[in-house]
């Protein structure tokens, strides 16, 4: 993992991965990208450095509160579900749903709009945005679901998905929470009392370089509070029962709202 070094009081902001590169990051977010010296394809390096620091950073510098996850817009109603976990889990499930049509928003970490003071409820909503960065999935989850992949890097198995992207912004209507299922598990579980916010103030990015000095502990604390009024719930997946959990995870994903 190389050193990073970021200075976000210098003009413009600057972040600086030793042996690979810099980008910095201009008032209106315009991103510069200087690529050191590597045997590596240079293209893939600057997109490396673009997709990796400089956007998230360009977002942060707009004005954009930052949720951890991959934000999924379906193909038969409004709105975007982000998936969240760890291990790659939700992979699994975010290969799946793209090959089912539905469409990535924004991968890695989602920008969702706020206001001056750092609060994301805009009109009542959380709303998340798209990223220009393509969606990475481990290659053999993507061979796996059938989608046409380019690989990005010649040090790693992440892939670049070809598919159709969301292009606009969509409320978030839910979030789940993926991890592998142990015995006795339930496939689907939604969450209930003061679990939504628990985990609502997990998938807010907090890391002071990716979070904007607006933010105060009272903001803070309606933030976690506006995701926790999303409908969240815990999706435990297993590789070979994956079609009939997805099944579980889509037939909730259309109840809500619905009752």
């Amino acid at each position: 993992m190389a050193d990073v070094v970021v200075d976000l009081g210098a003009e413009p902001w600057m972040a600086s991965l030793a042996g690979l590169g810099s980008v910095h990051i201009h008032a209106d977010g315009a991103i510069d990208v200087t690529v050191d010296d590597t045997v590596e394809e240079p293209t893939l390096r600057e997109s490396a450095l673009r997709d990796g620091w400089g956007e998230p950073l360009s977002l942060v510098r707009r004005g954009f509160r930052l949720l951890t996850g991959t934000a999924l817009v379906a193909p038969d109603r409004p709105g975007c579900l982000v998936l969240t976990g760890s291990a790659g889990h939700p992979a699994m499930i975010t290969a799946h749903l793209l090959a089912a049509g539905w469409r990535p928003l924004a991968d890695g970490v989602v920008p969702v709009a706020s206001s001056h003071d750092g609060t994301i409820d805009i009109d009542g909503a959380v709303v998340a945005h798209p990223r220009s960065a393509p969606l990475l999935l481990p290659r053999r989850w993507a061979r796996k679901a059938g989608l046409d992949n380019t690989p990005v890097r010649a040090d790693t198995d992440a892939v670049r998905v070809n598919v159709a992207t969301a292009t606009s912004p969509e409320p978030v209507v839910a979030a789940i929470h993926v991890r592998v299922r142990r015995p006795h598990d339930d496939v689907l579980r939604p969450l209930r009392g003061f679990e939504p916010f628990e985990k609502a103030a997990g998938m807010l990015i907090t890391n002071p370089v990716l979070c904007p000095a607006a933010s105060t502990p009272a903001g803070e604390l309606a933030n976690h509070a506006r995701l926790a009024a999303v409908a969240q719930a815990e999706a435990n997946i297993h590789p070979d029962t994956l079609d009939s959990d997805i099944n579980d995870i889509t037939r909730w994903w259309h109840g809500i709202g619905q009752s």
